[in-house]
């Protein structure tokens, strides 16, 4: 059995790639200034209570005041969110 060139090339492309894209989709991080280590930052909610907020929003909700993004659109009350970044 032999190992050919291209078959070391694409395991280390490979490798490589899967490092790149875990470094990149990592939460952020900040240093610890007593150890000087790299600890993960903070949040601000966690998913649990993120959920629990938007299940609460949802509830809150009166049904007659929910409607269609086509008809909120119409009437000009409805920005689509890539709209909305371009203001930002």
């Amino acid at each position: 059995m032999q190992i050919y060139p291209w078959e070391v090339i694409a395991i280390i492309l490979l490798v490589a790639g899967l490092i790149y894209f875990r470094r990149k989709n990592a939460p952020p991080t900040t240093r610890d200034p007593l150890t000087g280590r790299k600890v993960a930052a903070k949040v601000e909610q966690t998913p649990e209570e993120a959920y629990m907020d938007l299940r609460r929003q949802a509830i809150e909700t009166d049904p007659k005041h929910v409607e269609k993004a086509d008809t909120l659109e119409a009437r000009g009350n409805y920005v689509r969110p890539s709209d909305r970044l371009k203001r930002e």
